[in-house]
Parts: structure tokens; sequence; C-alpha cells
């Protein structure tokens, strides 16, 4: 089983704007739709976990595709 730090979608996101399927298939496309990630503190995340686990955390804001604001937001 392919296993992976957290660590590596990070350096994925550094200086890159995913939305959170575009980071998904990114992940996916690199490593491989059956790869473990970990952390210091959580153990066997898959893909989709792992991204959770950076949005949960705050390390990954993901960007807002096809969103109804106005804009005055920046968003």
């Amino acid at each position: 089983m392919l296993k992976a730090h957290v660590h590596e979608i990070l350096e994925m996101i550094n200086g890159n704007a995913y939305s959170i399927i575009e980071l998904q298939e990114a992940v996916i496309n690199k490593f491989s739709k059956d790869i473990l990630f970990h952390s210091c503190s959580i153990e066997n995340m898959n893909p989709v976990e792992a991204i959770n686990f950076l949005i949960e955390r705050g390390k990954f804001v993901p960007l807002q595709l096809e969103t109804s604001c106005c804009g005055a937001c920046g968003g």
C-alpha cells in the first residue's frame, strides 16, 4: 500500500489555487486513488479524508467556483 504524509499535499498547494474537486483529482493523479496519508496524529486517510483534514485545520482554503457572490468581499 502506498503511503505519504499530508505535507506532500501541502507542497502541491503551495503557490497554487485549487477547488476541493481539483485538488482531489490532482492528488489522485500524482499519487493514486489507493494512497493512504498520515499526519502526526492520524493514520490511513484516503485522499478525500486527507484534504478534509487540511481544510479542518485551516491549512487548505479551497478555491470557490461558480459562486453567487457579488464580488464585494473578494470571493
